[in-house]
């Protein structure tokens, strides 16, 4: 979805927040079988997320934001 200007003024107004103008890419993964890991071994999963999210962020290293979302205990 491309944001561009009226649109882009508008949104950034409602969220008085700096909004990126032109295309956003979302990038979203998935830890297969993730919520029986955590079950069978926190510590290791804690270990495996760390390092996932550490090649998540380098790979989209030149994004404008970065979030993570999801369930950690």
């Amino acid at each position: 979805m491309a944001v561009h200007g009226r649109e882009a003024v508008a949104l950034k107004r409602r969220l008085g927040a700096a909004v990126p103008e032109g295309v956003v890419t979302f990038v979203l993964t998935d830890v297969e079988g993730s919520s029986r890991l955590w079950e069978l071994d926190a510590e290791a999963m804690r270990a495996a997320i760390s390092l996932h999210d550490g090649l998540v962020e380098r790979a989209v290293s030149a994004a404008w934001m970065w979030r993570f979302s999801g369930r950690r205990p």
